[in-house]
């Protein structure tokens, strides 16, 4: 065997070749799939794509023409309305509701907006909490360690304009609070101590204490649902410009704009991509895009309990 070829064979040289040949074959692979498998197709609203109604995309906060406000956008047709303020926000099936200090702003599954404030003018709203079934809000108030609670009417019955709470009289130090999933209009309570609450609504007058050696189901339940709840929102897995998505068919794979800020949809099968200067929808499943644009001026919410007005 010839000196030239046994230096080829040498057992080091031989190693770095074989690495070097996996190394760009799993550059050359990871290209392909980069380049072809996640792009997404830019598309006109309309043909983005929803199994079920089309919800009201919110973005919080947002300026519009220097004021400071929460804007809410209608994805079919890019219809916006702006609201002026600063607002806390809760979702709750199809509804959005938006509140601050007194004031309490409704936007149903039929994109009607409903306005109502609290009774109690020295109280500020820090919480709203939904029964998903009765539709029940239990209004959360906070001064200092010392939150308090009272509990409306269903959304159904109130009206336009109404004054909710005159009296938020069920108090603990530092809690939080939800809905049972399984029995309507039953609030639960979780105080600072690790102490359990239940408040059967509006049989019971006051709620009482869930003693673990007394009701060790029902205890173990609620502590599981609260430490859910306290779980961050869950967001995509990002990547530079990957983004990997579980949609609800499964694990997809796309490409957005480097330094977006990318978040799910309430179906998981649409993100909402912001960066510095746009702000863009992805049918995730369909791998389409579409841009959401808006003006600076924009109208803002005068008439309520009625629908986003069409362009």
């Amino acid at each position: 065997m010839s000196k030239s070829l046994r230096t080829f064979l040498h057992p080091n040289k031989t190693l770095l070749i074989g690495f070097s040949v996996v190394a760009g074959c799993i550059t050359a692979l990871g290209l392909i799939f980069y380049s072809l498998l996640i792009e997404t197709i830019p598309v006109n609203p309309s043909e983005i794509e929803w199994k079920g109604s089309v919800p009201i995309v919110m973005i919080n906060p947002i300026n519009n023409n220097g004021v400071k406000g929460v804007l809410l956008i209608r994805p079919s047709d890019q219809v916006g309305q702006f609201i002026p303020g600063e607002w806390q926000s809760t979702f709750a099936d199809k509804d959005l509701y938006l509140f601050h200090d007194q004031e309490l702003y409704i936007v149903n599954d039929k994109q009607e907006i409903q306005h109502v404030a609290i009774k109690d003018e020295e109280t500020s709203i820090n919480e709203v909490i939904v029964d998903p079934r009765s539709k029940r809000l239990a209004l959360k108030s906070r001064d200092g360690e010392l939150d308090s609670y009272c509990i409306s009417e269903p959304v159904s019955e109130v009206g336009e304009g109404s004054t909710l709470c005159s009296n938020f009289s069920v108090q603990f130090a530092h809690s939080i609070a939800l809905w049972d999933p399984e029995k309507i209009d039953h609030l639960v309570f979780l105080n600072s101590d690790g102490a359990l609450f239940s408040w059967q609504f509006p049989s019971e007058a006051t709620p009482h204490q869930i003693y673990q050696q007394d009701a060790a189901a029902d205890y173990e339940k609620f502590v599981g649902l609260f430490k859910r709840k306290e779980q961050p929102k869950e967001r995509p897995y990002q990547l530079g410009s990957l983004v990997v998505a579980h949609s609800s068919e499964g694990r997809r794979y796309l490409k957005v704009r480097p330094g977006s800020d990318v978040s799910y949809l309430g179906d998981r099968d649409h993100l909402l991509v912001k960066t510095e200067k746009e702000l863009y929808l992805v049918d995730v499943l369909a791998k389409k895009h579409s841009g959401v644009f808006f003006n600076d001026e924009l109208p803002l919410m005068t008439a309520t309990g009625t629908p986003l007005a069409p362009k």
